[in-house]
């Protein structure tokens, strides 16, 4: 069993799509650019919200100063809208209280900044239900190890002794940067040969298998 695990946020422990969607598209409506479905929106989700937004904009649109006006804009949208739609995944809730039960340690690292990062958690999960919870802003994101390295000594565990879960390839990549155990799960934002090709240890289906390679 694991000593402490790091969980990333979107498309891992909540749904966030459909507010990412609607924060977006409020964007590019406000600006006069096409809007975009829901499958472009999720493949353009992993690495920020500067560069959610430039992968938004239509390419003719990039510019330096434009994808500035327009990640401002989308940001203040968001802020207000984060919880608008977003719900925890199925099961997730129970298995968080049953790794808790466990004895283990339990922290979110996520790319997206981190005002939005503890208002979404406070709101879901409660103000003081995760060991930690870290957004972007004080270290160098994901799939750089720093910030979860540093989330792993803050918790009292080395590398060997946690797990960092997540849906994307970056989250195995940063797992795997931080020489920690990486989990898959494949109800997220990427499909589960993404998982794979990233060198995921193990892929959960559900939060019932999640809950047994967590705590075997």
């Amino acid at each position: 069993m694991f000593k402490a695990v790091i969980f990333d946020l979107d498309g891992t422990l909540v749904d966030t799509a459909d507010d990412f969607a609607y924060a977006m598209n409020t964007m590019l409506e406000h600006f006069g650019y096409p809007k975009r479905n829901k499958a472009e929106i999720l493949s353009f989700i992993g690495n920020g919200q500067k560069m959610f937004t430039l992968r938004s904009l239509p390419e003719n649109a990039r510019t330096e100063e434009n994808l500035e006006r327009c990640t401002e804009y989308y940001a203040s949208v968001y802020s207000e809208n984060l919880v608008r739609y977003s719900a925890p995944y199925n099961g997730i809730p129970k298995a968080l209280e049953d790794m808790k039960k466990a004895g283990m340690k339990l922290a979110v690292l996520s790319n997206k900044s981190d005002i939005h990062v503890q208002k979404i958690i406070s709101q879901i999960f409660g103000e003081d239900f995760f060991d930690a919870v870290l957004g972007a802003g004080r270290f160098a994101t994901k799939p750089d190890p720093e910030a979860v390295l540093y989330m792993a000594d803050s918790l009292g565990v080395s590398p060997s002794e946690a797990a960092f879960v997540g849906d994307s390839d970056v989250d195995m990549k940063t797992a795997h940067n931080a020489l920690m155990t990486a989990v898959g799960v494949s109800w997220g934002y990427r499909e589960r040969n993404v998982l794979e090709s990233a060198g995921a240890d193990s892929i959960a289906d559900n939060s019932d298998e999640l809950l047994k390679i967590l705590l075997a």
